[in-house]
């Protein structure tokens, strides 16, 4: 992968970009400190919600996996005993 080319133009579009985004920010009365804080919050009731899908779910993951290893198990040796047979 190369990296990417640095020249005038792209720094001052970057810089115009920046601006325009911070003027709407400060425009429509929006901290920098209050942004982090919503996606810190925002992140851990995320984690908060995949934590508790995982516990209902790996139950019913840890019964299905009681049945599907054996199956696999089974289809298994038996693959191999036919493919040593031929």
């Amino acid at each position: 992968m190369t990296a990417p080319r640095v020249s005038i133009a792209n720094v001052v579009k970057f810089l115009l970009v920046c601006f325009a985004v911070g003027w709407v920010l400060k425009f429509v009365a929006v901290r920098p400190i209050e942004m982090w804080h919503w996606v810190e919050r925002t992140a851990r009731h995320f984690g908060q919600f995949v934590m508790d899908i995982g516990q209902w779910a790996l139950p019913y993951i840890i019964v299905g996996a009681g049945v599907v290893v054996p199956v696999i198990v089974i289809r298994a040796v038996y693959r191999y005993m036919r493919n040593r047979a031929n």
